[in-house]
């Protein structure tokens, strides 16, 4: 059995015409989000645990201040694949995580996020900035990850 934690990262300022959306920081609310969603997991009392996030401002600082708010010092994977990634995208790369992991947090955007969850509930979920869904996988390896024998445990 495998956990997949799917985050998207918590609310950014709006794009001014000036930058890329590749460099929106997170807002006041979107920092307050994050340490929140760190207090969550902290909660889960996670080990064995993977990062994976895209590298986009946004969702690096939604992850180091949600690490934080965890207690874990695990270094993250910023994978550039994951900003603007389609469902088969992040599919691929969570099939290529270390079965030593037992657990895999994917930090990323919608509507790759939205799509993913999709694709392991069968059923339309919301996810606004900072939502975090927790999805208990019935597979013994990562390279293994489908939608059958996926369960959503929570959304929050």
């Amino acid at each position: 059995m495998r956990f997949l934690y799917l985050l998207r990262h918590a609310r950014a300022a709006s794009a001014p015409s000036t930058s890329s959306d590749f460099d929106r920081p997170l807002t006041a609310e979107g920092r307050a989000q994050a340490t929140r969603v760190g207090q969550v997991i902290a909660a889960e009392g996670l080990t064995e645990v993977a990062v994976i996030t895209s590298p986009a401002l946004r969702a690096r600082e939604t992850t180091e201040l949600v690490l934080a708010g965890a207690g874990l010092s695990i270094a993250p994977r910023f994978e550039p694949r994951i900003y603007d990634a389609e469902r088969a995208t992040l599919l691929s790369l969570i099939s290529e995580v270390d079965d030593a992991y037992r657990t895999l947090i994917l930090v990323g955007h919608n509507p790759g996020v939205e799509n993913l969850l999709r694709f392991f509930t069968r059923e339309v979920h919301p996810v606004p900035p900072a939502a975090l869904s927790k999805i208990r996988l019935e597979i013994d390896n990562w390279s293994e990850v489908n939608s059958s024998g996926a369960h959503l445990e929570w959304l929050v």
